[in-house]
């Protein structure tokens, strides 16, 4: 059955708001595992990192204000002094490695440094004068500044440390190597004071006790070794621990299973002298069926945690039980994908709990269930065109009027991209064929194959493919005629192409645009090109000095929009050349689509952001319920 909000999709009457540059309020849980938590302040508030790339500030009262920072996962979190900046390491685990700086008052990032190594550490000193970051080379530590200049702190490099803090004063830093060595620096001079042979190869490594002791884990064991001298104190076996610290004490959670308990390594007296205790339990827990913890914080006696499903707890202890009170819900579904009526008439969102129409007026209508998951979209004729990215299922038409549903195409390997040109659909099949199907003749074929295949388009009834560099022919772009199959490779320079985009309305000198990359070595750029084929040339639009693998382009006439930079999309018109930023909401976009005057952005978190002009004018997102929400 259609069912209709009572909301005006199209409503541009809420102001131009600064909402683009407000944090988005909700209990929306992370999109993926929490990675990182800071110490619960005095008045419980506290930062989470997740695998999506987002930071949430939870206040004292509960609420998430969220605000993706990044496309990568976030890995390691450090807290300010002033409870306001917040530095993190953001990485996919191989090639990328970013440390950024991010002012939570104002949603601005101070700063971003890439590493070629993995980082290690991440700590603010004492005072918050610098920012220190410990890498996986042998340079080690790097120093930064307020403003993100590296600062010689070091006469010698410190290699490899996973544990950073200084003094009060910030006069000295203790440092942990897992090569197995405790190190002492004097930071006014930069000289190495002292070094202790310690316990090797410690992992989740926690300072605590008023910095007199150092906890970690290694195998199935936890040790405690003094920060003094690095003597081993304790060995002691442990489950799956998870460790976290607070100022006084460490802790160590241990999951079995829908429970588990967390012990504290706590401090005592020997012989008139501070010892480090055995661990000892402090609190039971229970979780739901599946999930896990990935993180623990405590500040006093406050705990916050994080699971590997991205919910967000904070616990109350009450004797020998600790209840985990969760913060988090499934607060609004993801809309996977967006597409502009055939007509020109509203959108297509498709989600879990159906595909919708925006339209006529404005009104939101369900325009069908999604028995089969589909993930992706695109209008064609009365219909629409349905799909499983990363699936090796069909590519099939949907009638919404009456509910038929036909197949146009069954790919021979997972799907990679569905693109239509006219009455022409691509299918991007793996990494290795490109496939069309007609809707004049209803027939599908094979139109190239290959190794390395990122993207295709059709322009002015050619084939344009975006491959990697290395696959014969030795270009990230060739075209391939259509009819006779030859295929020629491109002056387009880089490793590997994607995101095509082409436009047959478009005013301008013709041209298909894209994305090329160098993604090896140390001098990794991206470029946003323009191929003319009347000229068998090409020229760059953009290019940014890193890699940015999401990066998406499209053209709608004579404006080309793009995210590549990674903090918003940019909107360039390829007549004048003008460059204008677009406004960007709590979620960074991921896909843009364009419907009359109105413009619509699908972002990261599975929301709908709408634009006038330049402006957010307002988001949307779908509630569990099936109903939509303007927020």
């Amino acid at each position: 059955m259609i069912k209709k909000t009572l909301m005006r999709l199209f409503c541009l009457s809420f102001a131009y708001q600064a909402a683009y540059a407000a944090a988005h309020v909700s209990a929306q849980k992370h999109g993926g595992a929490v990675s990182a938590l800071s110490a619960p302040a005095a008045d419980g508030s506290f930062f989470s990192g997740g695998d999506d790339g987002v930071l949430v500030r939870w206040t004292p009262d509960g609420r998430g204000e969220h605000y993706q920072v990044s496309e990568l996962p976030i890995k390691l979190l450090a807290l300010h002094p002033n409870g306001s900046t917040v530095a993190l390491y953001e990485t996919d685990g191989f090639t990328q490695h970013r440390v950024s700086v991010w002012d939570w008052r104002t949603l601005k990032r101070t700063f971003a440094r890439r590493f070629q190594h993995a980082v290690t550490a991440l700590s603010f000193t004492q005072q918050g004068r610098y920012l220190m970051t410990g890498t996986a080379s042998v340079d080690g530590v790097v120093f930064f500044n307020s403003r993100g200049a590296a600062q010689r702190k070091l006469k010698e490099p410190a290699g490899t440390v996973s544990l950073l803090k200084t003094g009060g004063t910030e006069a000295s830093c203790l440092m942990y190597a897992p090569s197995g060595s405790l190190l002492y620096y004097d930071l006014n001079t930069g000289a190495r004071k002292a070094e202790f042979k310690t316990e090797a190869g410690l992992e989740q490594v926690v300072l605590y006790g008023n910095s007199l002791f150092i906890a970690g884990v290694r195998g199935g064991e936890v040790a405690v070794v003094s920060a003094a001298d690095g003597k081993t104190l304790l060995r002691v076996p442990a489950r799956d621990p998870l460790l976290f610290a607070s100022q006084d004490a460490a802790y160590c959670a241990e999951n079995r299973g829908a429970d588990g308990v967390v012990k504290v390594l706590g401090v005592g007296r020997k012989d008139g002298a501070l010892s480090a205790n055995a661990p000892a339990e402090y609190a039971r827990f229970s979780l739901s069926p599946g999930e896990r913890l990935s993180c623990g914080a405590a500040g006093g006696a406050s705990f916050r945690f994080g699971t590997d499903s991205g919910n967000v707890y904070a616990a109350s202890v009450s004797g020998a039980e600790m209840t985990l009170n969760r913060l988090t819900e499934t607060a609004f579904e993801r809309i996977y994908d967006i597409a502009p009526c055939a007509d020109g008439d509203g959108f297509y969102f498709i989600a879990k709990t159906g595909i919708y129409r925006a339209a006529g007026g404005g009104y939101l209508l369900k325009a069908a269930d999604n028995p089969e998951n589909d993930t992706n979209i695109l209008a064609y004729g009365d219909g629409v065109i349905v799909w499983a990215k990363d699936a090796r299922r069909a590519v099939s038409y949907l009638n919404p009027a009456d509910g038929r549903r036909s197949t146009l195409f069954s790919p021979s390997q997972k799907i990679r991209a569905v693109r239509l040109f006219g009455s022409r659909l691509l299918v991007v099949e793996g990494t290795s064929a490109v496939s069309i199907y007609d809707f004049d003749s209803a027939k599908a074929s094979l139109l190239y194959s290959g190794t390395g295949i990122q993207d295709a388009a059709l322009y002015r009834g050619e084939l344009f493919v975006a491959k990697a560099q290395a696959s014969n022919p030795r270009s990230p772009l060739v075209s391939v005629n259509v009819e006779t199959k030859e295929t020629v490779p491109l002056d387009v320079s880089g490793e590997v192409a994607y995101a095509l985009a082409c436009d047959d309305e478009a005013s301008g000198t013709p041209a298909v645009y894209g994305i090329a990359a160098d993604i090896s070595g140390t001098a990794r750029k991206t470029v946003l090109f323009a191929y003319y084929p009347d000229q068998k040339r090409s020229a760059p639009v953009f290019q940014l000095a890193d890699e940015n693998a999401e990066a998406f382009v499209a053209l709608f006439g004579d404006t080309l929009h793009t995210n590549m930079g990674k903090t918003q999309v940019i909107s360039y018109n390829v007549l004048t050349r003008k460059q204008t930023p677009l406004e960007r909401g709590a979620s960074l976009p991921v896909k843009l689509a364009q419907s009359g005057d109105y413009l619509a952005a699908l972002n990261a978190d599975g929301t709908i952001s709408w634009y006038a002009r330049t402006a957010v004018a307002g988001n949307l997102r779908l509630l569990p319920s099936g109903e939509w929400e303007r927020y």
